[in-house]
């Protein structure tokens, strides 16, 4: 199951220095969200909103850790286009 789920991913530093495992489409300028699905997604910015690149994987980020602590998430509404 390792083997697979490594089949078309690359690994990744975020700005802020968290592990990413993103879609090996993914490309320098886009960002990961954290929305209402069991995973993080890659999206990457457009003119008139972002385009879905992919599921992945965000250590640290996996099981809710995103919405725990003193900081709030930023909440922003997106458009897939």
């Amino acid at each position: 199951l390792a083997v697979i789920s490594l089949v078309g991913r690359a690994l990744a530093n975020t700005t802020k220095g968290h592990l990413a495992l993103v879609p090996s489409t993914a490309k320098k300028s886009d960002v990961i969200a954290i929305v209402d699905c069991p995973f993080p997604i890659v999206l990457r910015p457009k003119e008139q909103g972002y385009e879905y690149i992919g599921e992945c994987y965000l250590h640290g980020f996996m099981d809710g850790e995103a919405f725990e602590g003193n900081e709030q998430p930023k909440a922003e509404e997106i458009v897939i286009v």
